[in-house]
């Protein structure tokens, strides 16, 4: 959910997804070291993001139900593409490919001459190597 909600632009829903995913992952360590005992805890600490990601899922519902333009609305900016492609390219998530896709010119606005490098490289599967250009491309831009 986390990668394609990202590739539609829905950053929002991206990072709640991003939690529950987390959650999870820490709660698998947890039943590999108490045998396997955690169903509760799952209903207790997840429950808080899981209800966060159905209210948004209802915002975006009606709002559509109400004709406004939500890909306007979910139109990430340049740092917000930037970021989630740094997010998912930590995570080694192939959803990346697509927000480069649907992203390219907001992406190549912002990255300049190195967005052909980086879409090479990610496009070679190689999305350690990218994320050390962006980082690089993003340090940059801030100093």
């Amino acid at each position: 959910l986390k990668g394609t909600a990202a590739a539609l632009g829905a950053l929002h829903m991206a990072d709640i997804a991003a939690g529950i995913e987390d959650g999870l992952r820490g709660l698998e360590g947890k039943a590999a070291v108490h045998g396997g005992h955690e169903g509760r805890a799952l209903d207790v600490s997840l429950a808080a993001e899981v209800a966060r990601l159905g209210q948004a899922l209802q915002t975006l519902s009606e709002a559509m139900e109400a004709g406004a333009d939500v890909e306007q609305e979910l139109r990430p900016s340049s740092a917000e593409a930037l970021r989630q492609m740094d997010a998912l390219l930590a995570d080694g998530d192939i959803a990346v490919i697509v927000l480069l896709e649907d992203r390219a010119t907001l992406l190549r606005a912002a990255l300049g001459s190195s967005f052909d490098a980086i879409e090479e490289l990610i496009n070679q599967f190689e999305f350690s190597q990218a994320r050390q250009m962006l980082s690089s491309i993003i340090d940059n831009q801030h100093s």
